[in-house]
């Protein structure tokens, strides 16, 4: 597809030394599952190996203990009929530790000038990240990682909403679809009431 990828894209933010499943499965049970691996700021994909650190299923790639050299791409391909279709690419992040304790304790170093040169170093989106994964680590309470993502995805509207000007048009759009959405569950469940008889 030249015109614009047609695969879907994710970024995971990983922690060194724990595992991360990134999940890939094709429509077609026929097709054959293919990962490629892209370092960072490389062209070059290297088809990914299977051993003790990395492990195949068919849902997906379980990374054991995970490394700061596993950061980079990772694309899913589905192979059928000598056909090769890119399904998902997902971008890992892995946090080492160092700086996670750093961003934990920060509140220990009086002025926190390390935080601070880690936030310099970081985007205005990773910094929110950063804050998010925090928060994460800071909130055990949090049944699922579901509803830590909800959280973030609500906040995230909220932002968006709140965006005066030309994101307007995306907000009406977005809202058009969500009452389309509540007017096709309101279908369903009157066709699913009405009696067996007609």
């Amino acid at each position: 597809n030249h015109h614009g990828h047609s695969f879907e894209e994710r970024i995971i933010y990983g922690v060194e030394n724990s595992s991360t499943f990134l999940e890939c499965s094709p429509k077609s049970q026929r097709a054959l599952v293919y990962w490629q691996f892209q370092r960072r700021n490389e062209e070059r994909k290297e088809e990914i190996r299977v051993d003790d650190h990395i492990i195949r299923t068919e849902q997906g790639l379980l990374l054991r203990s995970l490394q700061r050299k596993d950061s980079g791409n990772y694309l899913c391909h589905a192979v059928e009929h000598g056909f090769m279709q890119t399904l998902l690419k997902v971008t890992l992040e892995v946090i080492d530790t160092e700086h996670l304790e750093e961003l934990l304790h920060k509140d220990d170093d009086g002025d926190g000038s390390k935080t601070k040169e880690i936030s310099n170093s970081m985007t205005p989106s990773q910094k929110v990240w950063y804050r998010d994964f925090m928060q994460l680590i800071n909130h055990p309470n949090l049944n699922t990682m579901d509803e830590f993502c909800e959280q973030v995805w609500k906040r995230d509207r909220k932002q968006r909403r709140q965006r005066p000007g030309h994101t307007q048009g995306n907000s009406n759009k977005w809202k058009h679809l969500q009452e389309n959405k509540k007017g096709r569950n309101r279908r369903t469940h009157e066709f699913e009431r009405a009696p067996r008889s007609v």
